[in-house]
């Protein structure tokens, strides 16, 4: 089993439930080998022959289109609907490619807004509730001499999250499948809206996008951590990170939400994403303990959930029972509004073509460094975009 790996407390974690799991099912051994870039070892291993029976994939479709176009992975629905696996629905989308499943999803994420508790408390600012909330206490941050906004926007990520959430702030889940599934225009008001508010957080300053093109989130957590920013657009996969800095900061107290909505009809403004799934070798010779160790790793297990949770923060993608666990708030709203909500919103540049994702990359750091216009921004990806529409399999994952 190929497993992406970086942190050392996350590795002990996973060598303690691969015991967990060969003392449940002692037929199977797991010899996982950890790889420093998933991404960049997985096609040439499976194109070579090297691969092993279960796979790690991440969040990039570019790769996981490689492994379903070289016939490397097996096709999954019939083993969905064997197992009756309890994927909740968006994830299972997410997992598709022309409408066929290839990969089961392991770790939910969503994208929303971190608050510094402390430092709201500091600057006597309530918790907000509303995107107005949000905004003035923006305006009371920036006078006292604060960024309000952290930006890790290092490969244009944190440009892609403001876009995302603000665009379900403002369109409903359907308005945008519209766009991505069938005929709806990009350049909608809806998608028009949420790119200008996005780039107005960087053009008034709440955000600095110029220092905040060279950093990466694991540069930016401690100025985040310290105060000297009261909001963070990011994804779930930034607790573990705040949850390692508690030593270093131990006044240190956050919450997170969903980015409140725009739109006031809309009830929830969720945006879900896989940070990664498990796909199996098309040559693999003991399918049913390759299923076996899929199914412990996406969260059919207790123990995986519990751990994986409590060390991590990570939530699996099917439902998660949470009978004795000690939860923080902003995990039991998460776990809440992941499993009550069926109406979704999906990651967008994770269902873009490759050419609109490099250029949002590129224009995007441009756009929050004041240098792109919102104009020229969602005119270039609404011209990639009917392109790709008039190109056979252009949009590849519909």
């Amino acid at each position: 089993m190929w497993w992406e790996g970086k942190l050392p407390y996350e590795e002990k974690l996973r060598d303690e439930q691969v015991a967990d799991f060969q003392k449940k099912n002692p037929g199977i051994t797991i010899n996982r080998t950890l790889q420093a870039d998933i991404q960049q070892v997985v096609i040439p291993g499976f194109s070579s022959g090297s691969a092993p029976d279960v796979t790690q994939t991440e969040g990039d479709f570019r790769m996981r289109k490689g492994l379903v176009d070289g016939n490397y992975v097996l096709q999954l629905d019939q083993y969905y609907d064997e197992r009756t696996w309890p994927v909740l629905d968006w994830a299972r989308t997410w997992s598709k490619i022309n409408g066929k499943t290839w990969e089961v999803p392991y770790e939910a994420q969503t994208h929303g807004i971190y608050y510094n508790k402390t430092a709201l408390k500091k600057l006597g600012i309530d918790i907000p509730k509303t995107y107005e909330d949000i905004m003035a206490a923006a305006d009371k941050a920036k006078a006292a001499g604060l960024v309000p906004f952290a930006s890790d926007n290092d490969k244009g990520t944190n440009i892609r999250r403001v876009i995302m959430t603000h665009l379900f702030a403002v369109a409903t889940p359907a308005q945008v499948r519209d766009i991505l599934f069938a005929e709806g225009k990009f350049d909608s008001p809806e998608m028009i809206e949420a790119i200008e508010r996005s780039a107005a957080i960087f053009s008034k300053g709440y955000s600095d996008g110029k220092l905040g093109n060279t950093l990466t989130s694991d540069a930016a957590t401690p100025d985040f951590a310290a105060g000297r920013n009261i909001f963070w657009i990011s994804g779930t996969f930034n607790a573990k990170r705040y949850k390692a800095q508690l030593k270093d900061f131990p006044d240190l107290d956050w919450g997170y939400m969903d980015l409140p909505p725009i739109n006031k009809s809309l009830k929830w403004t969720t945006v879900a994403g896989v940070g990664s799934g498990f796909a199996i070798n098309a040559k693999a010779q003991d399918v049913e303990a390759a299923l076996k160790v899929i199914e412990y790793n996406m969260g059919m297990d207790d123990y995986f959930n519990k751990t994986s949770l409590e060390v991590l923060g990570f939530l699996p993608c099917v439902p998660m029972k949470t009978d004795g666990l000690t939860l923080r708030e902003d995990d039991k709203y998460l776990i809440d509004s992941l499993a009550q909500n069926r109406d979704i919103g999906l990651q967008t540049n994770k269902i873009w073509p490759p050419e609109m994702v490099k250029y949002e990359e590129q224009a995007g750091q441009g756009m929050a460094a004041g240098e792109v216009t919102p104009k020229d921004f969602i005119a270039n990806l609404t011209k990639l975009w009917d392109e790709a529409k008039r190109t056979p399999g252009g949009r590849w994952v519909a």
